[in-house]
């Protein structure tokens, strides 16, 4: 480590351990205050002995060594109403009632590490993962105004402010403002200028400049110190003395049993706290943390920082921040944190006596700041216009009407715009007709031509995704813009083959669209959603196992609904080759039971084509041919594609039922090549326009699915 490197190391650990030590003590002040404020010199020695422990344990328990656990405020709070409780509902002896005070935080601090170790080694802490990122900017942005709010009130110390012109009142204006102005300076300086001395160097000059102010304006250290400018006074000695191990021994443990709620509310909003701002410090620090060993690593500082007095702690954003722009790696912030506490706990507060109040609450002040710029302003471009909204509307909540309030109204938010885009997407993976989409049936050319040219009065709609009350509402809109619209249609399929699941309001969605398709006389089909839920009840529906099983359904009503089906000029071609002697000496027919191979799967390469007269055929695949891709009618052709390739046979051929084929020799087509070119041309032709019209139709549902 070089001199430049090791200097800023040092003044960073020194500003950690200070502003941990003022946290600590001002966490004490919130509780041991009215009643209980002659306790405050003992409960601040409790508190910043629990500190130490919190900075000590998680610079070797924690994922990320760089994050310091300490004492929060909103353990504080609670503690500090619960406090009060117990003081002005009980007439217990001054030294019973500060040890059941004591013993209450470190009641709450245990509670709370069992409860982040066992929800961490339950592996839930990734559920703060789900946050949509607009909540964890809104909670960075809160957090940056509660900082600020948090530095003017350390800044204004005990003064009285009677509303908002209590602000303009020139003895709070003299504490808060400089505070702002040079907290603001901070921040210009941190964003303008680039290197790891600007922090340390501005912090040193905000240090320096409120001595010249208070000088420039007559303040003497005596009359700095009257007017509460000042960190001070203290009493002189450390506070190591106080600390007595007994406590627990002398509380009353019947009061601290009646307030379990409020321990256990602490707990909870402690884990949540935790997660979140593990969270924040990934979003800010730009790196991964393992959350459920940092709540695990939190659980267990707890535990032992409880065993000592402590309040509950966790990760704290601001001054975890702050080391890490001071340039603080590794365990350094934490154990200067602990550090800061451990020497104040034995030496006393006398050092912080002469030192400006309002420096403190400038750093903290600058933390806010320097939290608000990045998410409120440089961060909005990442947003559209309605997460943006999401981001400043948690601190405003958050101010008037508390930190969990706003959190959860953020989320609340976030899921309502996550509802709102993801009705606006489109299910719909395509959409196709029979003119070009198929069954896996095989069918003779005269059906193929019905189907191309009647194919339309049958829509085949492929869904995906996950079908709920606002995304199947907008189907139904569609589908009856599309019923009105297409006059001709007689059969609707909808295949869920794709659709992940659906919420059970879609299903009284689809007893309306079946109505919609009764009233226009149209067919609605359901495939491949069976597995999706209990489709009972809604008749008007025919379900199929498959996409494939649907169509071919269609296909048939649609062929037997056919008035006027053509010959097309395949089927006259094969009249006539077999009208002659010579072509029909190249054809043998034969017979197969139900069950009896047509076609072996990987046989030796064949050039024998094969034509089915009369029953059906199943074409299988897969290393056990247990995969059917498709079944075969009268009048189509098997094995085109290894007869002009030579290949082997790619598929397995059986039959269905007792069958009638046409085995045509590939070696008697050569042979009369030879001798009636005219007839194996014409042949050649009749097999080439079959290939084609299957390109044609794949080449239609290739563009159909924007392919």
């Amino acid at each position: 480590m070089d001199l430049k490197s090791g200097f800023s190391v040092v003044l960073g650990a020194f500003f950690t351990a200070l502003v941990s030590a003022a946290f600590a003590i001002s966490f004490a002040a919130i509780i041991y205050s009215g009643d209980l404020a002659k306790f405050l010199q003992d409960g601040i020695a409790l508190v910043l002995l629990g500190a130490a422990v919190l900075g000590v344990v998680g610079t070797v328990t924690l994922s990320y060594r760089g994050s310091i656990l300490a004492p929060q405020d909103v353990p504080a709070i609670l503690l500090a109403a619960s406090a009060a409780s117990i003081a002005t509902s009980t007439q217990l002896p001054d030294q019973m009632l500060f040890a059941t005070v004591a013993s209450l935080t470190l009641t709450a601090a245990i509670l709370t590490g069992v409860v982040m170790i066992a929800v961490g080694r339950a592996r839930l802490a990734h559920v703060a993962r789900f946050f949509p990122l607009p909540v964890f900017a809104g909670f960075l942005a809160t957090t940056g105004v509660l900082l600020l709010i948090g530095g003017v009130q350390i800044a204004l110390g005990n003064s009285g402010i009677d509303g908002w012109f209590g602000y303009a009142d020139p003895g709070a204006l003299i504490k808060w403002l400089p505070v702002v102005l040079f907290a603001l300076a901070i921040v210009i300086a941190t964003t303008c200028l680039r290197g790891q001395f600007v922090l340390p160097i501005a912090l040193i000059a905000v240090l320096c400049g409120f001595y010249a102010v208070y000088t420039l304006l007559g303040y003497s250290m005596t009359d700095m110190e009257d007017a509460g400018l000042l960190l001070g006074p203290f009493e002189e000695g450390g506070f190591f003395a106080r600390l007595d191990p007994a406590l627990p021994l002398h509380a009353d443990w019947w009061a601290i049993l009646w307030q379990f709620p409020t321990l256990a509310t602490i707990a909870v909003s402690a884990v949540l706290g935790a997660a979140l701002n593990a969270s924040g410090l990934e979003l800010a620090l730009r790196r991964d943390l393992d959350l459920n060993a940092e709540l695990q690593g939190a659980g267990l500082a707890n535990v032992l920082g409880g065993a000592v007095g402590s309040i509950p702690g966790y990760h704290i954003v601001g001054e975890t921040i702050l080391a890490h722009r001071l340039g603080l790696r590794g365990a350094v912030p934490g154990l200067s944190a602990a550090l800061g506490c451990a020497a104040l706990l034995v030496m006393g507060a006398g050092v912080l006596t002469v030192l400006p109040v309002g420096f403190f609450a400038t750093v903290i002040a600058f933390l806010g700041l320097d939290l608000i710029y990045t998410w409120l302003w440089v961060e909005r471009r990442r947003f559209g216009k309605l997460d943006y909204a999401i981001v400043v509307t948690i601190p405003v909540v958050a101010v008037a009407y508390g930190f969990l309030t706003a959190i959860a109204l953020g989320l609340m938010l976030a899921c309502a715009l996550f509802i709102y885009a993801y009705a606006r997407l489109d299910i719909v993976r395509f959409e196709s007709n029979l003119s070009t989409r198929r069954s896996r049936v095989e069918r003779p050319a005269s059906e193929l031509a019905v189907l191309a040219r009647d194919g339309q009065r049958a829509q085949v709609v492929e869904l995906t995704g996950f079908l709920f009350f606002g995304s199947s509402n907008a189907l139904r809109d569609r589908l009856r813009q599309t019923l009105c619209t297409q006059a001709q249609l007689r059969w609707l399929i909808l295949d869920f083959t794709h659709v992940s699941g659906v919420d059970v309001s879609t299903r009284y969605v689809l007893d309306r669209m079946a109505a919609d398709c009764e009233a226009a006389g149209v067919s609605l089909l359901l495939t491949g959603a069976k597995a999706l839920g209990d489709w009972q009840g809604l008749s008007r529906i025919a379900h199929f196992a498959t996409i494939s099983d649907g169509i071919e359904a269609a296909e048939t009503d649609l062929l037997a609904a056919a008035s006027d089906p053509q010959v097309p000029a395949i089927d006259r071609d094969l009249d006539f080759l077999m009208a002659d002697p010579a072509f029909c000496a190249c054809v043998e027919p034969f017979s197969v039971l139900a069950g009896q191979p047509v076609v072996a799967p990987q046989a030796p390469a064949s050039r024998d084509l094969f034509f089915l007269r009369a029953g059906r055929l199943r074409v299988t695949t897969g290393p056990a041919n247990d995969i059917e891709i498709a079944t075969v009618q009268p009048g189509a052709f098997v094995g085109e594609l290894a007869s002009y390739t030579g290949g082997t046979r790619s598929a397995a051929v059986s039959a269905l039922s007792n069958a009638r084929l046409l085995r045509i020799r590939a070696e008697k087509l050569d042979e009369l090549e030879a001798t009636h070119p005219d007839l194996t041309s014409r042949f050649h032709r009749m097999i080439a326009r079959n290939m084609a019209h299957r390109l044609v139709r794949t080449t239609n549902l290739l563009r159909d699915l924007g392919v």
